[in-house]
């Protein structure tokens, strides 16, 4: 069919479906219809020109699908982080038997140091002849006390007068006051050398670190060899709560409630886990300034499999993007064009139509557009061919 006949065509068409709304339109003229028929979307306006091919690139218009996922940048947030170290001092390491990234459970071992036994032995044999000689001490002063006390209540002669009985009682009293302080005072210094024996046994024992809790390990402190000696609170690595990491992100109200579970993903690597919103701020009423919800994984232990694949510390997990996909928006087996094939005009999109040596340009509605990619609702055709721009 020739150009002009579809022009013709076009027009029957047009005086069809204008005469099918005159009612609506009242007593406008056949020009003023025809423009409110556009301006309703029945209708797409054509203007047509002489063109060549060769003048222009093309696009063609196809059925295809828009489909974008409405992301949200979360943070991580400070999950159960302990340093641990050897609360002793002076201690020569032994070992450290666990790796960064490895999954421990709470009582396991995790390093231990050991102490010099020969000079500790000496040291406990010391302290042990200072405890006898103590133990002696306090038996013959004991004795001596408790014969006082004994005297004082047994010696009331008859006929003492009555401020005599009251100056011995009142001895008595003074004597037995002073045996209970001896008493507590040479309770104190056994219960201080006891300590010190104890801490001599615990230290012929050396010293061990246990896990706190389930968790996994990381940035433990590297050692030229073992052997060193470990000062009391260095720190020899650190334990994570895997269960208490969560997630942090803001100003978000119009994509996150409360329970919602989506996915999610590390920026630059392949891992993809689910999230699940545990606190926000409707449910939690914090709704000032700023909306902050609060995301953990809905499975930890999957979570960490993969982070450990990584082998990616602490700090450079911090420094990680991740992203959410809580919304999405789709349109499938719909009309596509290239985005750059659209032009607006007071609002209103159009397009140019390459046709048998003719540009026609046409109103069109669009819908979503992602990537580069627009959904035109209507005014294009599949396999009709748009101007992308002049050559």
């Amino acid at each position: 069919m020739s150009g002009n006949n579809k022009s013709i065509l076009f027009i029957i068409l047009a005086a069809l479906i204008l005469s099918s709304c005159s009612s609506g339109a009242g007593g406008l003229t056949e020009e003023a219809r025809m423009e409110a028929a556009v301006q309703e979307g029945i209708i797409a306006r054509v203007f047509e020109m002489e063109a060549r091919e060769a003048d222009y690139n093309l696009a063609e218009a196809v059925i295809g699908d828009i489909v974008r996922f409405l992301d949200v940048r979360v943070s991580l947030d400070t999950p159960t982080i302990q340093d641990l170290y050897f609360e002793r001092d002076g201690g020569r390491l032994v070992g450290v038997y666990v790796n960064n990234y490895q999954w421990v459970q709470k009582g396991e071992l995790l390093a231990e140091i050991e102490f010099d036994k020969e000079e500790l032995l000496s040291e406990r044999e010391k302290l042990m002849i200072e405890v006898n000689r103590f133990e002696s001490g306090f038996e013959a002063e004991e004795a001596r006390q408790l014969l006082e006390i004994d005297w004082l209540g047994s010696d009331f002669e008859f006929g003492m007068s009555d401020a005599e009985m009251e100056i011995r009682a009142l001895s008595l009293m003074k004597a037995e006051l002073s045996y209970n302080r001896f008493l507590n005072e040479n309770e104190r210094v056994r219960e201080d050398y006891n300590k010190k024996i104890s801490e001599i046994d615990e230290k012929l024992e050396g010293e061990k670190l246990l896990a706190p809790f389930d968790g996994i390990v990381y940035n433990v402190m590297s050692f030229s060899r073992y052997g060193n000696v470990i000062r009391n609170w260095t720190r020899m690595l650190s334990i994570m709560d895997n269960t208490r990491l969560q997630f942090r992100a803001q100003n978000t109200i119009d994509l996150l409630r409360y329970g919602d579970t989506f996915t999610a993903e590390i920026s630059a690597d392949e891992t993809q886990f689910e999230m699940r919103v545990v606190s926000d701020p409707i449910a939690t009423d914090t709704r000032e300034g700023s909306y902050t919800f609060i995301m953990q994984p809905t499975d930890p232990a999957d979570f960490w499999r993969q982070l450990m694949s990584l082998e990616l510390s602490f700090q450079e997990m911090q420094q990680r993007t991740v992203v959410c996909y809580p919304m999405a928006y789709e349109a499938r087996n719909v009309v596509i064009l290239p985005r750059i094939a659209i032009s607006a005009e007071d609002g209103r999109s159009y397009v140019w139509i390459y046709d048998e040596g003719q540009l026609k340009k046409r109103y069109v509605v669009t819908g979503l557009t992602h990537d580069g990619m627009t959904q035109v609702v209507s005014g294009v055709e599949p396999g009709q061919l748009v101007v992308l721009d002049i050559r």
